[in-house]
């Protein structure tokens, strides 16, 4: 029951960090038609809801990484990518 129940709160936690990663998703100016935070929504709540939720927490949890990195490199990208205009 222990290990049942650490997986439970390990697929909460996760879930709930996906989730608010995504809400907090910044809108892609070159893509603005794009939800790029609701697809994220969606796959978090079809992959981490269900029976198949504990199978893919280990995915989960990649892909977590993933996102929080490529989220960490966003204003690295607005400071040394921003187009200069005279």
């Amino acid at each position: 029951i222990s290990l049942c129940l650490s997986m439970s709160m390990a697929v909460q936690e996760v879930r709930k960090a996906l989730l608010k990663l995504a809400q907090t998703w910044p809108k892609d100016p070159l893509r603005p038609n794009m939800e790029f935070g609701e697809a994220i929504r969606r796959a978090t709540e079809t992959e981490l809801s269900g029976a198949r939720a504990k199978a893919n927490v280990s995915e989960a949890r990649k892909s977590l990484a993933a996102l929080e990195r490529i989220r960490s490199s966003e204003s690295l990208r607005e400071v040394c990518f921003k187009p200069q205009y005279n």
